[in-house]
């Protein structure tokens, strides 16, 4: 609904210097009032809608400045009056013409008329002002003329005195337009409108046509909100959970001094780390477990638990950063495997599964968005790894692993307003490989005491979140996201054992370099009973 932006009355005046703009579509009126805007011809001036002059009163718009080019613009909405009317050096002049306006099609009444004693003033050469036409509803054939603009004193160029007149070609300030209107939280409708569809001349002394010379002004596409994308990091976040919780079980048997769980084993681990830029997580996990011993195999089953907070970070369509956050917290349990075979090798594995929450505050098209939904996860884990002792005090543990995550997919409903619609989005299920190789040593510096160091590469295949959503106009896809990719993860820690070699501390920390970077810490302690 339009508003009242200036309304002058009686003999009243108003007189806006500089810059002016508003928001949303509104009406300049007068009543036998003055109203001047940009009057010095030095400002911006950015405006929606219609001016309206009754009575004896007078209306001068300065659309920018004559002396600098400035990002002023008016979108003219429907028929306007004005007095004096100037558009400035890189001014735009967009025409929206609707089926309201189809009486200015092959006619004289033109959508704006300036009705005083100084011509219409337009700008041409390197800040030429432009001029833009969109036919929203509005029926013209080939062969048309829409009357844009009539002027009582006529156009000129660049100054008052350089006036031009009927036949006199304007193509020079034709310019391209793209609109874009948000049709829900999902859904944005982008209307490229070319300039070469018609063309722009003086039809009279005193009246600016654009003859159209193609049936269909308007190449209208539909696509996904971008701002949407935050929803495809916040699903391919939960990886970055998972795969901490994968890790800890598994890194702190390699690191411990028999590669393996025995008895009662705790541990803790936290960090910072980013993917891909677009995410960072800070995590903190903990699994407890006890592992019986068969003989050759040790055996038993965990629980694990965690908690991250997130933040996701995508590019906006003015090409900013934007921060949504969120969070994770998860439960579930598992049941741990490692067979030492008769050729020196270990074979460790595990299953697990158990229920992961994500929390997700954003926002779409100006509609905040607070979405949470617990799903279940699953993984499991396969690996060999084999003792080599290179000396006397340097031992070596080469290890190659592989992990496979899974989550269900999410659903949720984010509610429009009475300006733009809702939507219903669906996360597929999340599915994710990893492969990494590498090596442990440590260092019998004495019968207690064990530094380690490690180096491995890992390599994350298929890693992708991707999801559809549906709207009153129907389904997109939405715009998925993956952190495929290699990282390189470096350790370094120390391990302690007592006397009776029934208790096993160790704590350390892993640096990550690639796509998986930052750092974390952990704490590992195991009761061999």
């Amino acid at each position: 609904m339009a508003v009242n932006a200036i309304s002058a009355g009686s003999e009243s005046i108003v007189d806006i210097k500089k810059n002016f703009s508003n928001n949303g579509l509104s009406v300049i009126a007068m009543d036998n009032g003055s109203v001047n805007i940009n009057s010095s011809g030095e400002g911006t001036v950015k405006f929606s809608g219609i001016t309206t002059v009754l009575g004896s009163g007078s209306l001068n718009m300065e659309l920018g400045s004559a002396g600098k080019a400035t990002d002023s613009y008016w979108n003219v909405a429907g028929l306007s009056d004005l007095t004096v009317f100037n558009v400035g050096k890189n001014a735009s002049l967009n025409f929206f013409l609707t089926e309201d306006l189809q009486g200015t099609v092959n006619s004289d009444d033109a959508v704006i008329k300036v009705n005083g004693e100084m011509p219409v003033v337009f700008h041409t050469g390197d800040d030429k002002s432009k001029i833009a036409v969109v036919a929203q509803g509005l029926k013209a054939d080939v062969g048309d003329e829409i009357s844009l603009v009539s002027s009582k004193s006529g156009f000129a160029l660049n100054s008052a005195a350089n006036l031009i007149y009927a036949g006199a070609s304007l193509n020079e300030l034709k310019t391209d337009l793209d609109l874009r209107s948000v049709e829900s939280v999902l859904r944005v409708s982008e209307s490229e409108i070319k300039a070469s569809q018609y063309d722009l001349l003086l039809k009279t002394d005193d009246l600016l046509i654009a003859q159209i010379k193609a049936e269909d002004l308007i190449e209208q596409r539909e696509s996904v909100n971008p701002e949407s994308n935050a929803l495809m990091e916040s699903s391919a976040s939960v990886y970055a959970t998972m795969f901490a919780a994968d890790d800890l079980i598994v890194d702190t048997a390699l690191k411990s001094r028999n590669g393996k769980h025995e008895g009662l084993f705790v541990a803790a681990k936290g960090g910072e780390l980013r993917y891909n830029d677009t995410i960072n997580a800070d995590i903190f996990t903990g699994v407890v477990g006890y592992s019986l011993s068969f003989g050759s195999v040790d055996l038993g089953p965990f629980f694990e638990t965690g908690h991250t907070k997130y933040r996701t970070k995508i590019k906006t369509e003015e090409g900013k950063s934007r921060h949504d956050s969120g969070s994770h917290t998860f439960a579930g349990v598992g049941m741990y495997a490692n067979w030492q075979t008769p050729y020196l090798v270990k074979i460790s594995s595990y299953v697990k599964g158990g229920i992961l929450k994500n929390e997700f505050q954003t926002s779409l098209s100006k509609v905040n968005a607070d979405l949470s939904e617990s799903s279940a996860y699953w993984g499991a884990h396969l690996g060999a790894s084999l003792d080599a002792k290179l000396s006397s005090r340097l031992n070596a543990r080469p290890y190659l692993s592989y992990f496979y995550d899974g989550r269900s997919g999410e659903e949720h409903f984010v509610a429009g307003n009475t300006e733009v619609g809702g939507a219903d989005f669906k996360y597929d299920d999340l599915n994710a490989h990893r492969i990494r190789i590498g090596s442990v040593m440590d260092i019998n510096f004495d019968a207690n005491w064990h530094p380690y160091v490690g180096i491995a590469y890992e390599r994350i295949i298929k890693a992708k979140a991707s999801g559809i959503a549906k709207d009153a106009e129907g389904i997109l896809h939405l715009n998925g996201t993956n952190i495929d990719g290699g990282s390189g993860i470096y350790s370094l820690g120390i391990s302690y054992t007592n006397d009776a070699k029934d208790i096993e501390f160790s704590v350390g920390g892993n640096g990550y370099s690639g796509e998986r970077e930052g750092l974390s810490g952990q704490v590992y302690i195991n009761w061999h009973f």
